[in-house]
């Protein structure tokens, strides 16, 4: 995500987290002033939090729209990020033992229940609104839905050890407690992220046992 912190330290943000441990190359152009910031992940590390405050000096130029376009904007970008198909959670794949709501996901036809806890610094606390995606991918906003703060899915990893896999990746440094559950075997999972910390990435491929 790119933010407006002008009103912080009279720049634009860069945040960014992922849910891989490939080599990327991520290119952020301001196409008003031409400046470019590039950020490199390394071929087999757990993709590393980008938290960058100072990218853009950009904060004199004028508003390309308003912040009502803006976020009508991403909310047509978040509907038109996947193929059709994917754009919504059918009823088929949401399974009896996992209820799906605003603050709770299903993934994996509803085998896996996912939730997320977020404390600030100043003690403000909430519960993190579900964005669903694919049928093994979610995200959560935390303090306003054009804000999205991290993105997790669940693997079938069972072709490879025996395991589904749980990786996630924030866009924040509050403290977040995310607890991913299996209904068919109440197993749960839980991940805590410190106050103050850049997301650390997650990438958990022995988080549950439970291969058919």
């Amino acid at each position: 995500k790119v933010l407006n912190g002008c009103g912080v330290n009279s720049h634009s943000w860069v945040f960014a987290g992922g849910l891989t441990d490939v080599n990327v190359v991520m290119t952020v152009t301001d196409s008003l002033t031409g400046a470019v910031k590039s950020y490199a992940n390394p071929q087999g590390t757990a993709f590393q939090p980008i938290q960058d405050t100072s990218a853009f000096a950009s904060c004199g130029a004028p508003a390309a729209a308003s912040e009502a376009d803006m976020a009508a904007a991403r909310a047509a970008a978040w509907a038109n990020l996947l193929p059709a198909a994917m754009r919504t959670t059918s009823d088929a794949r949401i399974a009896a033992n996992c209820t799906a709501n605003a603050t709770t996901m299903c993934l994996n036809n509803g085998r896996y229940q996912v939730r997320a806890q977020w404390v600030t610094r100043d003690g403000a606390a909430g519960a993190g609104q579900v964005i669903n995606l694919t049928g093994d991918t979610g995200a959560f906003w935390f303090f306003s839905p054009s804000n999205v703060e991290m993105v997790l899915k669940v693997l079938n990893g069972c072709g490879l050890n025996a395991r589904y896999w749980v990786f996630a990746g924030g866009l924040t440094d509050v403290n977040v407690i995310l607890t991913v559950t299996d209904t068919q075997t109440s197993t749960v999972r839980t991940y805590v992220n410190p106050q103050g910390t850049p997301f650390q990435p997650i990438q958990d491929t022995g988080a549950f046992a439970t291969c058919p």
